[in-house]
């Protein structure tokens, strides 16, 4: 991503809508605060920086990297992704922990923990500060040994911990999968659900949803009907009067102004915000005695991968794949971009074999990467229940796919759509979950000897 360092002008945007001119110098100091996070990192943008929303997300992929893996992290020239960097730095150390520090190439020091956790749909001025001179937490060119060395402080120490009870919902559509696992296990005890979106004009409603189930908030109101794909959108269309061959054009007519008022919420592209709530897998959830079988939701409005990365969403493919179903394509119209994680790193880096996990996976092809860097890595193990669709995109095979997850791991329950679980969780039918059926109003009957 980064063909060569120089020093470059760059600005960042945060939440505040004030672009912060960044230092015209090779190490410039970035600071994020999340909860009990504070990281300050030497940060160097490339030559081919030029473009703010290329520099803005190449600096967001390594925070995000710094702060899911609650470690002190330094980018890397060539190479964002750090799970290499944090195994080879275990076989030195002869431990297998998930740890406080890595290596890097450039200066990292942690500061104290114990700062105020930044609120992540505020004002993100006190959340992020630059450091044009990079002084803070950062020694520069000629220091980097030294402070690199302060960043393995309590490197090792771990706690031992009750096994978690997990369920990661790898593309939510409109929140009505979100409470799939408990139609498939009926295990007692509290949930962690981690729910991944990739479509803005779904996130914010998502968003609220999640809200509503931790009872943060009220229930939202659909706007359209959550057809997943176009067999669903014919249910839908017979509940609201849409038949045959037009029910798409049908539906759409009824819910034009619908379609005309959804909108994106783009403080939800926060760096801070999703690396605040990625960060939240590091913090089992402990429910009090009283709601010991409660369940703690957790949204991140991104898409997964096999990588840290960024997708260029076409908001117009996105909005007509809203009453059509499937994925959003790339284009250079009207654009969004999304982040891309990656979600095999944060799996491995978060959870351990002990804790129960299942995960659903619709991500539009992406399982094609995501399973196998699994497989490479000898982590599908982590999964105790795996329910996914296989998408049929160019160069690939699905049925191999399915062999290699058998052969891998033949102790995984592994279910494909239709074949052992079904698209929406029992909360989401069509009957129960769907808009507001319009209101038809009809004349009074005119009651007879004019009373």
């Amino acid at each position: 991503m980064l063909d060569s360092f120089k020093p470059v002008a760059c600005s960042i945007d945060l939440q505040d809508g004030q672009h912060r001119p960044l230092a015209h110098r090779q190490g410039w100091g970035f600071e994020i605060r999340s909860g009990r996070l504070s990281r300050v990192a030497a940060w160097r943008c490339g030559s081919a920086m030029t473009n703010f929303q290329q520099c803005l997300m190449t600096m967001a992929l390594c925070t995000l990297t710094a702060l899911v893996t609650r470690m002190s992290v330094v980018c890397p020239p060539s190479d964002l992704r750090v799970a290499d960097t944090l195994r080879a730095h275990r076989a030195d150390r002869g431990d297998g922990s998930h740890g406080d520090g890595l290596q890097g190439a450039e200066a990292v020091q942690e500061h104290a923990e114990g700062v105020e956790a930044a609120d992540a749909h505020g004002d993100s001025t006190e959340a992020a500060d630059v450091h044009a001179d990079g002084t803070e937490g950062a020694e520069g060119a000629d220091g980097t040994d030294a402070a690199a060395d302060g960043a393995y402080a309590g490197y090792g120490e771990t706690k031992p911990r009750k096994p978690r009870q997990v369920y990661m919902d790898l593309g939510t559509n409109w929140a009505n999968t979100l409470r799939l696992y408990r139609d498939m296990t009926r295990r007692p005890g509290a949930w962690e659900v981690y729910g991944f979106e990739a479509n803005p004009y779904i996130q914010p409603y998502v968003d609220h949803f999640v809200r509503y189930l931790n009872g943060a908030g009220p229930k939202p109101v659909l706007a359209l009907p959550p057809a997943g794909s176009n067999k669903k959108l014919r249910t839908y269309g017979e509940i609201f009067g849409c038949r045959g061959d037009r029910v798409k054009e049908c539906m759409m007519e009824k819910f034009k102004t619908s379609l005309e008022q959804l909108y994106v919420n783009a403080s939800l592209q926060s760096p801070q915000l999703i690396a605040q709530r990625l960060g939240e897998a590091g913090e089992p959830y402990a429910p009090p005695p009283a709601q010991l079988e409660a369940a703690r939701f957790t949204f991140v409005p991104a898409a997964v991968g096999a990588a840290n990365s960024s997708l260029e969403v076409d908001l117009v493919a996105a909005k007509d794949a809203l009453m059509r179903g499937g994925g959003v394509r790339a284009s250079k119209t009207q654009t969004q971009h999304v982040m891309i994680i990656d979600f095999p790193t944060w799996l491995e880096l978060n959870f351990d074999a002990e804790d129960f996990v299942v995960i659903k996976m619709d991500v539009e092809g992406a399982e094609h990467q995501i399973l196998p860097r699994l497989m490479q890595r000898g982590k599908l193990g982590l999964i105790d229940i795996l329910m996914f669709e296989c998408h049929r995109l160019a160069g690939t095979d699905c049925k191999k796919l399915s062999a290699d997850i058998r052969s891998a791991h033949p102790k995984l329950k592994v279910m494909q759509e239709a074949h052992g679980y079904k698209e929406v969780d029992s909360f989401s039918t069509p009957e129960r979950y769907h808009p507001p059926l319009p209101i038809r109003f009809k004349r009074p009957r005119q009651r007879r000897n004019g009373r």
